[in-house]
């Protein structure tokens, strides 16, 4: 996935993105995730911090294959909401049929869409982008008489979510059946305590809300609902 950001419309946006890995977010949950999972231990030596992700990731992997082994649908529960969203909104286009493969899908306000689903494209992008058919596929698929999950990508159905979660890890030896190397052994640095408390919770960034403030109402216009006065609010009225 190209990493840029792009400000404008949603085209333009979808402009850098490669379609071959089917996925159109660009963000770092990912990271911010797994940072929160070890916020406990990642001030751990090096040794106990591994031993503590190690099974941290070990019941992760236990908890996904056990929810996927319960789930009984083809394509991936999240993909499916995404799905149904998409036919709900396929209500307000119409669509016109050449004969062969492609549809013009037009909406209510005017804008048109050319759906090709030989070679499953979509002039929107978001289905060559994302694998999951957008509502101008799932249009032309009802014309059709054709299931849309039919269509969805690969990539989102619970046989490939098993094989993300078929690699376990295996549990390690105990420390006194580990290989010596010969080598002397790690000494830990030099510590310092440094003044004042340590710091744990990520930094926020610029214009980012701390959880549990509350907005400023700085700009904000105020008004007295007893005697409709814009220059204060009635907390403050004099004549209350």
């Amino acid at each position: 996935m190209a990493l840029s950001i792009v400000i404008g419309t949603e085209k333009e946006q979808y402009a850098s993105f490669w379609e071959y890995f089917k996925c159109d977010i660009l963000l770092n949950n990912l990271y911010e995730t797994f940072n929160k999972q070890i916020l406990v231990v990642r001030g751990k030596p090096i040794i106990s911090l591994l031993e503590d992700m190690r099974q941290y990731i070990n019941g992760r992997i236990r908890k996904q294959i056990a929810a996927c082994h319960k789930y009984k649908g083809r394509i991936c529960p999240l993909i499916q909401k995404l799905l149904e969203d998409n036919k709900i909104n396929a209500s307000a286009y119409s669509q016109v049929w050449n004969g062969g493969n492609e549809f013009e899908v037009y909406h209510v306000n005017g804008e048109k869409q050319v759906v090709d689903m030989g070679n499953k494209t979509c002039t929107c992008r978001k289905w060559q982008l994302t694998g999951i058919p957008c509502c101008h596929v799932v249009k032309g698929c009802k014309y059709r008489c054709q299931k849309p999950k039919d269509l969805v990508d690969d990539y989102y159905t619970k046989d490939t979510f098993m094989k993300c979660y078929n690699n376990v890890l295996h549990p390690p030896l105990p420390p006194e059946m580990w290989k010596k190397c010969g080598f002397s052994p790690i000494i830990p640095p030099h510590y310092t305590t440094k003044r004042g408390r340590i710091q744990v919770v990520r930094r926020k960034e610029h214009g980012e809300l701390i959880k549990g403030a509350k907005l400023s109402r700085k700009g904000k216009s105020s008004s007295c609902s007893n005697y409709c006065s814009s220059t204060h609010n009635k907390r403050t009225c004099r004549l209350c």
